[in-house]
Formats: C-alpha cells, sequence, structure tokens
C-alpha cells in the first residue's frame, strides 16, 4: 500500500508544475485551487484547478507517472471536460502543440524536447488563453463538441 507521503509527494511535484504556470494564468485572470491528494487506484496522487473568467483548468500528478493530461471545462463541475488536445484541435493548432497525449502510453509528452511544465507553459500561452480569456460559451462549446466526438467513434459513425 503507497505511503501517506507519496501523495505528499505528489502534492509537491504539481505544486512546483503550478509555480511555473501561475504567472501565465494569473496575467489571463485565473487563480490555483487545491483540489485533492491521496490515493487512489492509479496511485498516489495530487490535483487542483486554476479557474478563471471562462472556466477551470485541470492539473493532477500522479505519484508514478508525473504529470497527467490536462483538463478544460466550464464553471460547473458537473459539465462535459475536455482534454489539452482537444483545445488545441478546436484552434486548429493540434499539429503545433508542445504538450501531446500520447495514446499508446497514456501519457502526456513535451514534443520538441523539453520539460513537460515547459511544453504545456507555451502551448496556454500561445494557443489555449485565447479561449481561456473569452466568454465562457467558447470553452463549453469546445468541451460538448469534443463529447459528441468521443461518443460517436464509440458508438462507431
Amino acid at each position: 500500500m503507497p505511503r501517506n507521503s507519496d501523495a505528499d509527494e505528489a502534492r509537491r511535484r504539481l505544486d512546483e508544475v503550478v509555480r511555473e504556470l501561475e504567472p501565465i494564468f494569473t496575467r489571463i485572470g485565473y487563480r490555483w485551487i487545491s483540489l485533492s491528494d491521496g490515493v487512489s487506484s492509479g496511485g498516489p496522487f495530487a490535483n487542483g484547478e486554476f479557474v478563471g473568467p471562462a472556466g477551470r483548468v485541470g492539473l493532477i500528478w500522479r505519484f508514478g507517472s508525473g504529470l497527467g493530461d490536462v483538463t478544460y471545462g466550464p464553471h460547473n463541475p458537473e459539465s462535459f471536460q475536455c482534454a489539452h488536445t482537444d483545445v488545441m484541435r478546436a484552434l486548429g493548432a493540434q499539429d503545433k502543440a508542445r504538450f501531446a497525449f500520447n495514446r499508446s502510453t497514456l501519457a502526456p509528452e513535451p514534443t520538441g524536447g523539453g520539460s513537460l511544465t515547459a511544453a504545456l507553459a507555451h502551448d496556454i500561452e500561445h494557443y489555449t488563453s485565447k479561449v481561456l480569456s473569452d466568454s465562457p460559451s467558447v470553452l463549453r462549446a469546445i468541451a460538448d463538441g469534443a463529447c459528441d466526438a468521443w461518443q460517436k467513434k464509440l458508438r462507431g459513425i
């Protein structure tokens, strides 16, 4: 059974990521909220969200695998969320993404080298900050569109 100190380490590592991203999010009116830390089926973890004008951006750090995929969603936590890849695709920038989710390994990875956090910071600053600074309806439409696409894919349409 994982030790509680592993969840503490996950929180410490997530806090490091947040410190790197916070200046970008602060400029567009977002603030960090720590949510949970503990142990789940995926092992020890820590998570939280940047919350701002258009919605929220969720981050998770798993003790064994590091930074997980980033989620975007409207303010209502019951609403659909979408992945970083979905937002980049909706912006027509998926080929320019430096933070890319590898579906084979089920983990994000930096494209073109560098750290994963630096890759995410680049994508947010140059691409997704535009959506995060816009009306909440824009992020909601992207999340709804991503959900519809997945549902069609699952049904084989």
